[in-house]
């Protein structure tokens, strides 16, 4: 018998795989020299000015990535998106099986 956390887990996996909200990434994890296809939520960077007062939001882009895709994701692992190579800067676990990647089109150093 599985547990909570590991139905919730899998579940969101298969929220991505299954749905219009998942896109395709091509994963590297850090030194490594094989890469694999998964699926992911995305959210693509944008930006825009308030007509208004003319504040400017920049957002960066940010995956969402299952347990069941990738067990341990690390700054540094690379997702290949729509033709665009992206680093990971920072993952944050949410507990119950879905981690959230910042990203960045810069490589990570240190």
């Amino acid at each position: 018998m599985s547990t909570l956390r590991e139905r919730i887990a899998s579940d969101a996996g298969r929220l991505f795989r299954e749905s219009l909200l998942g896109v395709e990434a091509v994963y590297t994890a850090t030194g490594a020299s094989v890469s694999r296809t998964i699926s992911v939520g995305f959210a693509p960077p944008y930006s825009q000015v308030d007509m208004f007062d003319g504040e400017a939001t920049n957002t960066t882009p940010v995956a969402f990535v299952p347990e069941t895709e990738v067990e341990s994701p690390a700054r540094g692992d690379t997702y290949l998106i729509d033709d665009v190579t992206y680093y990971a800067q920072k993952v944050i676990p949410n507990g119950i099986g879905l981690n959230i990647v910042t990203l960045s089109r810069q490589a990570t150093h240190g």
